[in-house]
């Protein structure tokens, strides 16, 4: 009996490192798929992180927490029955860019004038890279400033005009391409 119970020894003792290797390369196994998934994600993070893409429209959450408000402003713009036109064309003369023309007029088509015009415009796939400009009268109700519109594509114009107590808002979203502009 003393030969049997050697005998079952040794194999214990083998069944059990085996178990424990198990073990280990199971845990190892876990442990190095989490740690794959850190290094994706953090380079994931730091990546979409760099990018100007992923950002949320300027002034988004102040809009969306104040609604009330922005309902009530854009329901006494709509009152004025003001409306704005808005082109695109290549600046001239060497400049880089491009000139942004608004015609402003009234409910009776005749031309705003004497108005302030503020517009922020930005790309709809580069929220982040937001264009802000004071608007210069060239002409009576038409307005102008230089952007650079790069890249084509679609472009999100946010148009604030006011004349004393009067103040306007419009939202164009225009397609902008080859010194062209669609809506």
């Amino acid at each position: 009996m003393d030969a049997n119970q050697n005998d079952r020894r040794p194999m214990a003792n083998d069944l059990q490192e085996r178990e424990t290797f198990a073990k280990m390369m199971w845990l190892g196994g876990i442990f190095s798929f989490f740690g794959i998934q850190a290094v994706i994600w953090t380079i994931a993070i730091a990546l979409t992180h760099a990018d100007p893409s992923h950002a949320v429209a300027p002034g988004y959450a102040d809009r969306g927490s104040k609604w009330e408000s922005t309902r009530e402003q854009v329901a006494a713009s709509r009152a004025l029955g003001w409306q704005a036109e808005l082109t695109t064309v290549a600046a001239k003369g060497g400049a880089s860019g491009s000139i942004v023309e608004i015609r402003l007029v009234d409910n009776a088509g005749q031309p705003i004038t004497d108005a302030q015009v503020d517009i922020r415009a930005f790309h709809r796939a580069r929220a982040a890279l937001a264009q802000e400009r004071a608007m210069t009268a060239t002409a009576p109700g038409i307005y102008t400033a230089l952007f650079d519109l790069s890249p084509n594509g679609h472009w999100q114009f946010e148009i604030k005009a006011t004349r004393g107590a009067d103040v306007y808002f419009e939202t164009v979203i225009a397609v902008v391409g080859n010194s062209q502009l669609t809506k």
